[in-house]
């Protein structure tokens, strides 16, 4: 019995709680149970008007959108896998998963979102093809989200594991915790999504970034990481 236990990779109670929120949520989510709850989040983030904000949550639709992340992440696991670090890199590209995690979620789910309903606060004048989409599909869980909760919780674990000891390193590891908390925020206050939409998000996110963790850590893949030295 207990060499069973010591075979569950770390996080696996984690996994287990996050995966039964995330089902917990899509219920109560697909039932159209939240919806009040929703718009009062929604309704309430947007009685504040501030344009330095509009322009940050700009920004976050930019660079948060799919065909700019997707290429991100196989360029930073290329260049991890030649520092020798193959382990790390397998897990950035479980960033990849989510891309088809997310569409199937939001096709089976069907949410819609706040649509006309409330304030769209995008200030440039073009946009990238999947906001394109994005208008027309549907919102839960939101995209960008997802893809943050695993860049800065899995960039975290990189820093973690990889930097030594200092300053710097809990400076990056503060800036990617306000990032994934910025990213949600922005996202309802600039009328792409629900608050429902943004902590399916964060669960589906962080339930991926647990399995690269894991492949990280302890996976399948040969022994062959180094770390860093200090």
């Amino acid at each position: 019995m207990s060499a069973q236990r010591s075979r569950r990779p770390q996080g696996y109670g984690l996994a287990l709680l996050i995966a039964f929120s995330y089902a917990l949520l899509t219920f109560l989510v697909a039932s159209s149970r939240l919806i009040s709850l929703d718009a009062d989040a929604t309704r309430t983030l947007q009685t504040v008007s501030f344009l330095p904000l509009d322009f940050v949550s700009s920004i976050i639709s930019l660079i948060g959108a799919a065909e700019v992340q997707a290429p991100a992440a196989i360029l930073g696991a290329f260049l991890l896998y030649r520092k020798g670090y193959r382990r790390e890199a397998i897990g950035l590209l479980l960033l990849l998963t989510l891309l088809p995690a997310v569409v199937l979620s939001k096709s089976l789910i069907a949410q819609n979102g706040p649509g006309a309903l409330f304030a769209h606060r995008y200030t440039f004048p073009f946009s990238l093809p999947s906001a394109k989409i994005s208008e027309s599909f549907f919102s839960f869980p939101s995209g960008h989200v997802t893809r943050a909760a695993f860049l800065c919780g899995y960039g975290g674990f990189l820093v973690w594991r990889l930097l030594s000891h200092s300053l710097a390193k809990y400076l990056w590891l503060a800036s990617l915790g306000i990032v994934a908390l910025l990213v949600g925020v922005t996202r309802v206050y600039a009328g792409e999504h629900w608050l429902s939409d943004v902590i399916g998000g964060y669960l589906l996110g962080g339930l991926v970034t647990i399995l690269a963790v894991w492949l990280a850590t302890q996976g399948w893949l040969s022994e062959g990481s180094r770390s860093a030295k200090d």
